[in-house]
């Protein structure tokens, strides 16, 4: 059983100690589709659900961030589990699939699947001018900062494609790690995981006077996908040509392969987990 809630609390998407992100490696599927501008798509989750306390627990529920309905770009066509599911809308229009558990003993482990079907355009649609927001400094996101007005002023970049480039071939890339760490430490020491180049490269673009938004989600490839913590990953999008195009630095892919990212929230000053559960539950992908 699916059904609908709305919550008013703003969330936004990092993931989980656990989960490893932003090793990204395209290995497209090159069949043809029906439709020659969507993809869709089958995402397979498999979620183990333990409970680490010595208390039965009569009710329990765990929740995980799902794709986002964006017009002209994706779209969420299929949801369907083993388990009862609530869909959980939030401001700004993220989507918690709220999984719910009943009669959980102590130090049980089960193992809840679900099957998300997605449909992907295989390029962006247009879009309205953004607000001068997506200019602006956010947390982790330093535009104005002095270093930060020195490299551009250093490299004189002419569009995002220059911005793009140099900051795929000069910031080294890292394992992900937990905690963020912004776009000043990134180019000030040259190195940083996928969420410090997303930063890197929104603080250069928007300085410039670029529009620049980060986006969090996951890379798949193929048409049946199952999903592991490696397929997490954060990028950035730029405004330019009427549209919102992916300039993923840390993976080097410039305004293409949409078809193989799939949305699960922007980036708006704060992260939140991609899973969050009751006390006394740990969950694992």
């Amino acid at each position: 059983m699916i059904s609908v809630v709305r919550s008013s609390k703003w969330c936004l998407i990092a993931l989980m100690a656990s989960i490893a992100i932003c090793a990204v490696i395209f290995v497209l599927d090159t069949r043809q589709d029906d439709d020659p501008d969507w993809r869709e798509k089958s995402l397979r989750f498999s979620f183990l659900v333990e409970n680490k306390t010595t208390e039965f627990l009569p009710k329990t529920m765990f929740k995980f961030l799902v794709p986002l309905e964006i017009e002209g770009r994706q779209g969420l066509i299929g949801l369907d589990s083993d388990q009862s599911l609530e869909i959980e809308v939030q401001e700004g229009n993220a989507r918690y699939a709220r999984v719910l558990l009943r009669e959980f003993k102590p130090y049980e482990k089960r193992v809840v699947k679900v099957d998300i079907k997605v449909r992907l355009a295989k390029s962006p649609p247009h879009s309205a001018v953004p607000s001068d927001e997506y200019l602006s400094n956010e947390s982790y996101i330093e535009a104005s900062h002095p270093l930060v007005r020195s490299v551009v002023a250093k490299e004189d970049f002419v569009g995002p494609q220059e911005i793009y480039s140099w900051v795929s071939q000069r910031i080294q890339k890292d394992a992900y790690t937990l905690l963020p760490k912004g776009a000043v430490w990134a180019l000030s020491r040259l190195h940083g995981d996928c969420t410090e180049h997303m930063f890197s490269f929104m603080a250069l673009a928007r300085n410039r006077g670029i529009p620049a938004r980060g986006a969090a989600g996951l890379v798949s490839r193929n048409r049946v996908h199952r999903v592991s913590g490696s397929d997490f990953h954060n990028w950035a999008e730029y405004y330019g040509g009427d549209r919102w195009r992916i300039a993923d630095t840390f993976s080097e892919v410039f305004d293409e392969h949409y078809e193989s990212y799939v949305l699960l929230n922007f980036y708006k000053g704060e992260i939140a987990p991609f899973v969050q559960a009751d006390d006394g539950l740990a969950v694992r992908l």
